[in-house]
């Protein structure tokens, strides 16, 4: 049961994958080496604000969203990630500085998480996803 719900989820993230730079299959198994699946249920935290977000999501079921809360307590929507789309709080990802926004499920989620560390790694074994880090317009570039 576990495997067939790590596969549904890699193809998903795959086929979006797919969209911008087409990986053989021998690459797609080096990459999901370095992935990691993650559940959460509705309104579980992925990040909070100061911690330091060690991972980039893929979304590959549900929704997430990333907001601050001002001193009034009222919550400010950065940004929403569907299905098919991925969220982090960048700044903290690349800096290894503490996260300046919150990062929660909306509803049940599944994610396909990579940490730093896995990109670099992906970046050094696959050579051909530094074509995803030179698009810097493009949705999925930051996963790899």
């Amino acid at each position: 049961m576990l495997t067939i719900y790590i596969i549904n989820m890699y193809d998903l993230f795959f086929k979006k994958l797919n969209e911008r730079i087409t990986f053989s299959t021998e690459e797609q198994e080096i990459i999901k080496e370095y992935l990691t699946p993650k559940k959460l249920r509705k309104k579980q935290y992925l990040l909070q604000e100061g911690d330091v977000c060690k991972t980039i999501a893929f979304v590959a079921k549900g929704a997430l969203r990333e907001y601050t809360v001002d001193e009034k307590g009222t919550e400010h929507i950065f940004q929403f990630a569907l299905e098919g789309w991925v969220i982090s709080d960048l700044y903290s990802f690349m800096t290894g500085e503490p996260a300046s926004y919150n990062i929660d499920a909306l509803e049940d989620s599944e994610l396909v998480l990579i940490s730093k560390s896995a990109q670099e790694e992906i970046l050094k074994r696959v050579p051909k996803d530094t074509q995803l880090t030179q698009q810097p317009n493009k949705k999925l570039h930051i996963i790899l």
